[in-house]
């Protein structure tokens, strides 16, 4: 029980109204030294990813959020750019962009099937290294285009332009070329 008598803790040697009965001040201060210095564990390298993710839009925040229920469905370790360009094809204006370039998303998911690896991680998965440049460069092929947001177009762009995954790799395979995609 906390008695609110200043005058009491200063009979007892607590002279601080704001210690707690049986505390002496240096346990105070030493408490809120430690309070006033946390450090946090976060990297800049971490910071900066998820300040790029703030960069998101909503279209693009599904897209995420579909490429990693892909890769926890196939019980992968990361999400990679072959999640990726699944969660795109979830996008309305990507699935209508493909369409127009005489590119069928059906076709785009019966490739990504044959390449698709099960698994077996328990864990939720992280995010590729490979995945975090492409996030990177969407949000420069973002700004280039004078936007503050990542839209979905912008992730396919810098899917494409990353060249290796396999993401890249079958959208190079179906003939769609850069040009087709700015």
């Amino acid at each position: 029980q906390r008695n609110s008598n200043p005058k009491q803790y200063q009979q007892k040697g607590n002279n601080n109204p704001n210690n707690r009965p049986g505390q002496s001040s240096n346990q105070v201060q030493n408490n809120q030294q430690k309070g006033s210095s946390i450090q946090s564990n976060m990297t800049d390298s971490k910071r900066n990813q998820l300040d790029v993710m703030t960069h998101l839009t909503q279209r693009s925040n599904k897209v995420f959020v579909k490429a990693n229920e892909k890769a926890k469905e196939l019980k992968n370790t990361f999400v990679d750019s072959e999640h990726l360009l699944y969660g795109l094809l979830s996008d309305s204006q990507v699935f209508k962009l493909l369409t127009e370039l005489k590119v069928q998303p059906q076709l785009v998911e019966q490739e990504l099937a044959k390449i698709y690896k099960k698994e077996s991680n328990q864990n939720p998965p992280q995010i590729s290294p490979r995945i975090k440049q492409i996030i990177e460069k969407s949000l420069v092929v973002a700004r280039k285009l004078r936007y503050e947001f990542i839209s979905p177009e912008h992730i396919l762009l810098a899917l494409y332009e990353e060249g290796e995954g396999i993401g890249a790799r079958i959208l190079v395979n179906l003939g769609l070329t850069k040009e087709d995609i700015n």
